[in-house]
Order: structure tokens, then sequence, then C-alpha cells
């Protein structure tokens, strides 16, 4: 397994709704358009990946 950083900010809104239902975010899942935007319009985005998985 090797974990890789990213500091892009598209992440695609699948990955963001299974990333926040894992943890148990709901909350912000409810409207999956403004948590993208705000995670796009964020001033820095670093996250960890196993292969594609977030």
């Amino acid at each position: 397994m090797a974990i890789h950083f990213n500091s892009r900010k598209n992440i695609e809104v699948e990955q963001l709704e299974k990333l926040y239902n894992d943890v148990q975010w709901y909350a912000y899942t409810e409207d999956l358009e403004i948590l993208h935007q705000a995670i796009l319009q964020s001033l820095d985005v670093i996250s960890a990946w196993d292969g594609e998985e977030s």
C-alpha cells in the first residue's frame, strides 16, 4: 500500500461523497454541489490517496 499526497482541488464529487459518508459527516453531503464548490474555492486542499481511494 503506497499512500501519496495530492494538492489537487478538482476531486470527483463521487469521491467526496464516499469520503464524507465514510467518516459520517452526512450534513456535508446533503448538497454535494455546494461541497464540491467549497473544495474548489478553498485556498489549499491536501488529500491522501491509496490508489484511487481518498
